[in-house]
């Protein structure tokens, strides 16, 4: 009797994590209308030298020099000129290399620093991280972390914190205690006592740090340090801060001046943006960890001989990429936002590099002798932070997998 075959099925076809979150994203039509939208925008700054009619900081020299100022929107000139005769379209597309530069990069570099503020508060979080331990300290009953080199590091620092102190004692000392050592009559006990007083706390301070070991929870010190960021209003801190590293007068306003001329606001206001940037991704960051280091494979890695850097960075770091990818999207956003806000104040970008930010500054002081100026870089801003958030809202939807798309 023959036997009969059983019909055999197809079986389905694995798929990566992140061929399931493409084939969700391409679902969300708004955050793919973004991201075309973004790559053509990101191409468009690249190509600027090439695509751009005009020098955007050239003015006209020759001809009927009022007529050049103000121009409506024509063939020549596809968005106008501004109050100096400037082609507005040109300076729209470098602005736009701009926008995409700070963006990108204060977006970049404040993930870079939230990713390890973060997993180490998160990992470390409940256990002494040690920083300072003398040479002469001993191990018994102490059971820390252990970096060998940050110990040599941290022993430099404080015997340089405790000569910078002593410095400055004697500095502050006067000259009344100087002119009593030279035999100049002049001099104060008073002042001698005070001098006395604090070389006997550094002295006391050195044979501490002999002996002294000393450990702190970096989690405790950055959740404060965050709550404590927190409660300082973020956009008056940023023009203080931004007007600071701006002072042709300070060292930072100095170097950056000689070293990068006309460009030196790019480069502070990026300073001031990541200054503030990632303290979300260091809290999003320290969240994760602190629920996925109990994990059993975790436990598994640790019982298995695995360094704290590979259970950190190997294990742990890549569970955390999903909600990463999402924030550091809308951080692109907010950052060129935030940008176009302190420009508009004066604060950010600085002409004559453009920016859209600072274009529209400049034209609300025209705003009823030419209304065009405004509505060029408010239309890109607007696009632009929209775009960006629609397509956080589409990878937000791709990588969760409880999402229904």
């Amino acid at each position: 009797m023959a036997t009969r075959a059983l019909p055999t099925t197809a079986k389905p076809q694995s798929q990566s994590l992140w061929a399931l979150a493409w084939r969700r994203f391409r679902k969300h039509k708004l955050a793919l209308a973004a991201l075309v939208y973004i790559v053509l925008l990101i191409l468009v700054a690249l190509l600027a030298p090439l695509i751009a009619p005009y020098d955007p900081t050239a003015q006209p020299t020759g001809g009927d020099l009022a007529s050049q100022y103000f121009q409506l929107p024509s063939a020549k000139h596809l968005l106008g000129t501004d109050e100096l005769g400037r082609d507005v379209f040109s300076r729209i597309l470098y602005g736009g290399r701009i926008e995409m530069l700070v963006g990108f990069t204060a977006a970049l570099v404040s993930l870079l620093i939230g990713v390890v503020l973060g997993i180490l508060a998160g990992y470390f979080a409940g256990r002494p991280f040690r920083f300072y331990q003398g040479p002469l300290a001993r191990e018994a009953a102490w059971q820390p972390v252990s970096f060998a080199v940050w110990r040599v590091v941290s022993w430099v620092l404080f015997y340089g914190l405790l000569y910078f102190v002593a410095s400055l004692a004697w500095t502050l000392a006067g000259d009344g205690v100087r002119a009593l050592f030279a035999g100049q009559g002049g001099g104060t006990w008073f002042s001698l006592l005070g001098l006395v007083v604090t070389w006997g706390l550094v002295a006391v301070a050195a044979v501490w740090g002999l002996f002294a070991k000393f450990g702190l929870d970096l989690d405790i010190v950055l959740s404060r340090f965050i709550d404590f960021m927190l409660t300082i209003p973020g956009l008056p801190l940023l023009l203080v801060l931004s007007a600071l590293l701006r002072d042709t007068q300070g060292a930072v306003g100095q170097w950056a001046q000689a070293t990068l001329g006309a460009s030196a606001s790019v480069l502070i206001i990026i300073t001031v943006l990541v200054a503030f940037g990632w303290i979300g991704t260091a809290r999003l960051v320290r969240g994760s960890v602190l629920s996925l280091r109990e994990q059993e494979y975790v436990t598994a890695a640790q019982a298995l001989g695995g360094s704290e850097f590979r259970v950190m960075f190997r294990h742990l770091l890549p569970n955390v990429t999903a909600p990463l990818v999402i924030n550091t999207t809308l951080e692109v956003g907010n950052a060129i936002l935030q940008e176009s806000v302190l420009s508009f104040l004066g604060f950010g970008i600085q002409e004559p590099v453009p920016s859209w930010g600072n274009m529209l500054s400049r034209s609300q002081e025209y705003l009823f002798q030419a209304p065009h100026l405004v509505f060029a870089p408010g239309f890109m801003i607007f696009l632009t932070i929209l775009a960006f958030n629609y397509l956080g809202d589409g990878l937000r939807d791709a990588l969760d997998p409880r999402s229904r798309l």
